[in-house]
This record gives structure tokens, C-alpha cells and sequence, in this order.
């Protein structure tokens, strides 16, 4: 059975507002997964995150791309070394409002396991990696017009595992910043799901088709 190596979806900061994304700039958290639950189980399965729009249903045919990014550049900002080389790219995909696909929310957790299509949206690479104890994930947004908008709800502290409580910002020419914010550290809501090495247990356990789902989130 999969075990959490991380997870930040249990402590939302309700005063902390929205993280907002925009048209194609990366925004990313380095995370650091709990290392004796990594030592036992290091292959991930599943991957969810909770994201936000205030729209009914978007403008545009609005594209989200999630990658995973090892901070291995070689170039520092604020002592922290940059996002490097990429390890997962799950290409881009359809993204809908959570009002379009439950009525009356507008918050949901999109979430997507190891061999599946996103509801609605184009095929993902399917995650079957093994995690190394820290990196950081990216997220893009493309194709958002007039009054669409996209972010995340803000999570701190995380249950299990860690993170720094600032986040990492490209700009459009690829150069990397690392944003503080100075009111309350900014915790993207994330939680990484995975089994001991496939080698060692019996790969029908592991789940060969696992549904990707959207659990329901009601805001005030």
C-alpha cells in the first residue's frame, strides 16, 4: 500500500489569501520529502495539489503543465541553488475551473497516479519515479484571457515532510528568483503518495490503473 511522503493539504492558513499564477510563469516550491518514511517508500504513485479560481468557467482553453525539477543548476540565489534538471514533465494539459466540474465550489484537488489521463484533459506521463529527498515542483499556466485567473490556496505547517515557506519565480527570460513573503510563509498544498521499490513487492499491488480523481472543495 502507498504511504505519504509528504504532505501540506491539512493546514490551511485561511488569512493568507491566493497564490496567483499567470500566463506562462513558472512558479515553483522546493519540498523536501520526510526522509524515513522516503527510506521505506521511494517510488512514487501519486501526486495531488489543490488549486483555486474565483471564475464559473474559464475564458480560454487554459493549459496547466507540473514539473519536477532537481535544485542542481549550479547558480545560487539567497544561498539556494536554483532549479536545475527536470525529472518529470507531465506535459501540458486541459485544466478546468472547480466550479465547471462541481457546481458552486471553487477550489479542488486535481490529483493523478501512475497510469491514467486527467479527466478531461490530454495524456500525462505517467509517474513512476523514485523520489529523491528534495526538489522542487514547477507549475505553468498558458492561455488564460479577460478575467480568467488561477492559484493556489495557501498551506503552512505541512504534516509530514517540509518546506522553506517562500517559493521559487521564473521570469520570462528563464532567470530564477526566490520570493519571501513577509506576512506569512507560503505553503503550496501538495501531497506526494508512494510504495517500497517495485522490485520488492508485487507489481499488481502497486495499482496498474490508478484513477485519476478531483475531490470536491467547497470555499466561503
Amino acid at each position: 500500500r502507498a504511504a505519504d511522503v509528504y504532505n501540506n493539504l491539512v493546514n490551511q492558513d485561511p488569512g493568507a489569501g491566493i497564490l496567483q499564477l499567470y500566463n506562462n510563469q513558472a512558479i515553483g516550491q522546493q519540498v523536501y520529502m520526510d526522509s524515513a518514511q522516503l527510506a521505506v517508500f521511494p517510488h512514487l504513485t501519486n501526486f495531488t495539489f489543490e488549486y483555486y479560481s474565483s471564475n464559473a468557467t474559464f475564458s480560454g482553453s487554459v493549459q496547466a503543465e507540473v514539473q519536477f525539477v532537481l535544485n542542481n543548476s549550479g547558480v545560487f540565489t539567497n544561498g539556494f541553488q536554483t532549479p536545475g534538471t527536470v525529472f518529470y514533465d507531465s506535459g501540458w494539459f486541459n485544466i478546468f475551473t472547480p466550479n465547471d466540474l462541481f457546481a458552486g465550489t471553487n477550489a479542488a484537488y486535481l490529483s493523478f497516479g501512475v497510469s491514467e489521463l486527467y479527466a478531461g484533459g490530454g495524456p500525462l506521463v505517467p509517474l513512476s519515479i523514485d523520489l529523491p529527498q528534495n526538489f522542487t515542483v514547477v507549475y505553468t499556466i498558458q492561455n488564460l484571457t479577460g478575467s480568467d485567473m488561477i492559484g493556489f490556496p495557501v498551506y503552512n505547517p505541512s504534516v509530514l515532510g517540509t518546506n522553506y515557506g517562500s517559493y521559487w519565480q521564473q521570469d520570462l527570460a528563464n532567470n530564477w528568483s526566490l520570493v519571501t513573503n513577509n506576512v506569512t510563509p507560503i505553503g503550496i498544498g501538495m501531497q506526494f503518495e508512494a510504495v517500497p521499490e517495485p522490485t520488492v513487492i508485487a507489481l499488481g499491488s502497486v495499482g496498474g490503473l490508478l484513477m485519476t480523481y478531483l475531490i470536491r472543495r467547497r470555499k466561503a
